[in-house]
């Protein structure tokens, strides 16, 4: 699924609504959110902030391990299995 199209949806219904000021829409992300609206937010000009709260770069771990703690080896694995879930 992609997370940053399903953002712009959300934005789209908010502005739908009476009560929602189009011009001052933001966008909270709190873990793996806060990466995900970062890029929503980059894609959609309609919204006006985003706040992002994360403790972990996932992306990072999932490619190098847990404390950078993977072998090279370990790393290319990691990047082929990425790929090939693509």
């Amino acid at each position: 699924m992609n997370w940053s199209h399903q953002s712009a949806g959300a934005v789209a219904d908010l502005g739908l609504l009476d009560v929602v000021d189009r011009n001052r829409i933001d966008v909270p992300g709190v873990c793996g959110n806060g990466g995900l609206n970062l890029s929503a937010t980059a894609a959609d000009n309609r919204i006006k902030a985003v706040a992002s709260s994360m403790m972990y770069d996932m992306a990072r771990l999932w490619v190098t391990g847990f404390q950078d703690g993977y072998t090279p080896e370990q790393r290319s694995k990691a990047l082929k299995n990425t790929r090939l879930r693509r």
